[in-house]
């Protein structure tokens, strides 16, 4: 499916004029600069040394939502894609920083906490807040997902069906620097940018998303294998002797 029709279905699904989602495409595509090019590259070398390399769907960060020009161009809707362009969309932030924030929610980190430092208490000291895994080298990995950052887990949720019926709600606060999966057990996972250890105490603004909602772009960029018939057996031909 193009990313084109992908944003059709959000729309439809999200009760928002398409206009928006075209701006916002344009936006994050002309956000992702040679600076933020960089970034990403030490982001991904640091992901990569603690064992936990990043995926952007077969291809780079650089061409992540850009396609041929022209009948027939444009680029697919791969999970890889649909996660970074929601998480953009999630950000309560100018369009002129969507792709900055959006890269730097992609790895924010899942963490060990005995106890919430103030001003986060909402996210990370929730009494069914889930303990991260130990990962091979002690780092925190989300304990559903079994990735380490945000948006490993988010395309990991629009890649498999059964993560993606587990989880009701998603939280991101580009203020505080987190984001959370909510699952239907009433479980969490949280994610944090090193922006959250820094923030200080007051409102913030937290958007939420339920992917339910999405579930027909779901099953559209991952279709159901169909069925197959078991093969049918010869018929013998008896002769007589």
């Amino acid at each position: 499916m193009r990313f084109t029709e992908a944003m059709a279905h959000l729309a439809v699904a999200l009760r928002d004029p398409l206009a928006e989602y075209t701006e916002l495409l344009r936006a994050v595509r002309e956000g992702i600069d040679d600076t933020l090019e960089a970034t990403e590259r030490k982001l991904s070398r640091m992901a990569a040394e603690e064992g936990h390399p990043f995926d952007w769907g077969g291809g780079t960060f650089k061409d992540l939502l850009r396609g041929k020009p022209g009948p027939g161009g444009g680029f697919e809707a791969s999970p890889a894609v649909l996660a970074f362009f929601l998480t953009a969309y999630l950000l309560d932030c100018p369009r002129r920083e969507a792709a900055a924030k959006a890269l730097d929610m992609t790895f924010a980190a899942s963490a060990y906490f005995k106890s919430a430092p103030s001003p986060t208490t909402w996210i990370a000291n929730s009494p069914i807040a889930l303990q991260p895994l130990r990962g091979k080298k002690g780092e925190a990995v989300c304990a559903r997902t079994k990735q380490r950052y945000f948006g490993a887990a988010f395309v990991a949720l629009l890649s498999d069906r059964a993560l993606f019926e587990q989880v009701e709600e998603i939280r991101v606060s580009a203020d505080l620097g987190a984001a959370q999966l909510l699952f239907g057990d009433y479980t969490t996972s949280s994610f944090y940018t090193p922006a959250y250890y820094t923030a200080k105490p007051g409102t913030c603004s937290v958007r939420l998303f339920y992917p339910d909602i999405i579930r027909p772009l779901f099953d559209l960029i991952n279709p159901s294998e169909p069925a197959t018939r078991a093969p049918a057996r010869k018929k013998r031909l008896l002769t007589a002797g």
